[in-house]
């Protein structure tokens, strides 16, 4: 996922809350967990910082 994607879903996420929607179903009906909202907002930046990226095996 793109950071300006991360950014958006964030928004959208806490505007959902302004208005009244729980922070763990909103976040469920658009596919990340509430774990990952919340280490995105704790973050400095939304940017992956491992070293690697993961690969997937040929099998």
């Amino acid at each position: 996922m793109s950071v300006k994607q991360k950014g958006q879903l964030i928004s959208w996420i806490e505007e959902a809350c302004t208005d009244g929607a729980r922070q763990r179903l909103t976040c469920g009906i658009v596919g990340i967990s509430a774990q990952a909202l919340q280490r995105w907002k704790a973050a400095d930046s939304l940017v992956d910082k491992r070293q690697t990226t993961p690969k997937r095996p040929a099998n």
